[in-house]
């Protein structure tokens, strides 16, 4: 059976908390401290109207801890990763977001009318409850279970690594378990491509004191990997790095993949504003309203440049090239053009944006005796390649600058 390398990713709402300086805050006021004390578990996150179960985004493993020491921490698996300072005001609560006190932006936190923990504001926040939510898989595994109590088809709802749970349909894993009277099989498909499975026969098992112990082939090689029933009706199975939790059909949960909240984001942070044709290629992005096309020298032309834009208010500009792709790929192409600027091939990123293939690097380029940070698009046009390039001169820069190339669309 292949390894399944297990990426657990921490959502940027809690990021914050990941830096330790465990250093008390003011004094807590008590009467007013006393309904936050302790812990509270993850439930849900809510923004723009719309609140998701945490569960469906790997979060119902975490917690945060309330002390009465005027620090809070925050718990992953019931471990303890990190303390910021806290206090209370007019019946909020405030924690700090940031890596340093000094640094702070106080988070404000509330008890809603329900009982609830509703941390951030009417934008975003989290949703958080008393009573711990257990993930599928973390139920006590059935001592005596037979192997009865493993027959069935049954399918990939999570996996767990150093006690979080992560929803297999986050990071698009699908996997099948299918066990029979007289033998046992397991399928997985590739998220990057549906349509191919790697389905893996088993050589032989045997069950021991509720444990199922199978031997997996796949051409020459083997694999044994062990098998438990959990009272909470589900089958872990035990991997390298991790364990896969099966679940029956009708309590399969799922939601939105890594790659669908990634294309979200991308279509709703994309600039707004000026539609702009690059060329006459069919190629369009969106660029803010104050940008403004530059008349172009010679020299630029030269250089197989065909649009110059520039703004008032932002201080990053950015070229606009097309030039014949004279037999080579948009990556080929782009490795070459970084290596004159130092960068490695392996430092060039190749990307998908709206369905468009692109090549991606950054490199530092020299401007009327000032250097600047670049970085540099290239794609396809028919026979030509399009290439844009951002000078990353100004606070909020790249930010734009992603903002604009997500915008690309024929």
């Amino acid at each position: 059976m292949k390894k399944i390398t297990i990426l657990f990713v921490l959502l940027a709402a809690l990021a914050a908390f990941g830096t330790v300086f465990a250093q008390a805050g003011a004094p807590l006021d008590m009467t007013v401290a006393e309904p936050f004390l302790g812990t509270w578990f993850m439930s849900e996150l809510c923004g723009q109207g719309q609140c998701m179960d945490a569960s469906l985004l790997g979060m119902s493993g975490m917690s945060v801890v309330f002390k009465n020491d005027a620090t809070m921490a925050v718990a992953l698996g019931g471990e303890e990763q990190g303390a910021v300072p806290w206090y209370t005001e007019n019946g909020t609560a405030y924690a700090c977001n940031g890596a340093e006190e000094s640094e702070c932006t106080w988070l404000p936190m509330s008890i809603t009318e329900d009982g609830k923990l509703s941390m951030g504001d009417e934008t975003s926040s989290m949703i958080l409850i008393r009573d711990e939510i257990k993930p599928f898989g973390t139920a006590e595994p059935k001592s005596d279970a037979a192997y009865e109590d493993f027959k069935g088809e049954w399918f990939l709802e999570s996996v767990i690594n150093d006690g979080v749970s992560l929803p297999a349909s986050m990071i698009g894993l699908q996997a099948k378990l299918v066990v029979r009277e007289d033998s046992l099989d397991f399928s997985l498909t590739n998220p990057m491509d549906p349509e191919e499975k790697d389905g893996q026969d088993n050589a032989g098992y045997e069950i021991k004191d509720g444990t199922l112990t199978v031997v997996f082939t796949d051409g020459e090689s083997s694999e044994t990997v062990t098998m438990q029933y959990h009272t909470d009706d589900s089958v872990v199975v035990s991997m390298t790095d991790g364990n896969l939790v099966f679940v029956r059909e009708e309590n399969l949960t799922t939601g939105p993949s890594l790659l669908d909240m990634l294309g979200e984001a991308l279509s709703e942070g994309a600039a707004s504003g000026k539609d702009v044709e690059i060329g006459s290629t069919g190629f369009h992005i969106s660029i803010p309203e104050d940008y403004a096309e530059v008349e172009l020298t010679e020299k630029d032309k030269a250089d197989d440049m065909i649009a110059y834009y520039r703004s008032d208010s932002n201080a990053m500009d950015f070229d606009i090239y097309q030039f014949p792709t004279e037999g080579q790929s948009y990556m080929d192409y782009a490795r070459t053009e970084a290596a004159e600027y130092g960068v490695k091939a392996d430092d060039v990123e190749d990307w998908q944006v709206n369905g468009i293939d692109i090549a991606k690097y950054y490199s530092t380029e020299e401007y009327d005796g000032e250097s600047y940070p670049c970085v540099t698009w290239i794609f396809e046009a028919g026979d030509d390649f399009l290439e844009i390039a951002f000078w990353l001169d100004g606070e909020g820069a790249e930010d734009l600058a992603d903002r604009i190339i997500f915008s690309l669309t024929k």
